[in-house]
């Protein structure tokens, strides 16, 4: 199975760089299953922007 995990605000974002987790099942050396999720490279520090930006936001501080 692939899948998808990118955030709402990753959407139409010049600086986002693929990445993919990739877990394989094996049973008796054969592979019965295969996971690939395909993740953005810079998701965490994203991640840490927005949730800044969120609660400057909140606090109704400027940005600066």
């Amino acid at each position: 199975m692939i899948s998808l995990k990118v955030e709402p605000y990753c959407e139409d974002c010049d600086q986002f760089e693929a990445a993919t987790e990739t877990t394989a099942i094996y049973s008796d050396l054969e592979k019965k299953y295969c996971d690939t999720m395909i993740t953005c490279a810079n998701r965490r520090k994203c991640k840490e922007l927005f949730e800044h930006i969120k609660a400057k936001g909140r606090n109704n501080d400027p940005l600066v």
